[in-house]
């Protein structure tokens, strides 16, 4: 999967693609907001605030940059 990533309000490619791995790694299959707690702990693994964490979230989700994708669990 190729991402085209803007840099845009303070954000660099290298913390949005960050901020899309800890989302994929912490937000639960089939979940399309994240809830504050997540939310709380991403940005403080990334030293930013929570609104502004929010925020990049859901305008990268709006711009149609980044669909997250559910963490695929091997069956056994």
């Amino acid at each position: 999967m190729k991402l085209e990533l803007v840099a845009t309000d303070g954000w660099s490619k290298r913390a949005d693609a960050k901020l899309m791995r800890l989302w994929d790694q912490h937000v639960p299959t089939g979940a399309t907001i994240p809830t504050l707690t997540v939310v709380q702990h991403i940005a403080d693994t990334m030293g930013r605030d929570r609104f502004a964490v929010y925020d990049r979230i859901r305008y990268l989700k709006q711009a149609g940059v980044y669909h997250p994708q559910p963490l695929v669990r091997p069956v056994s």
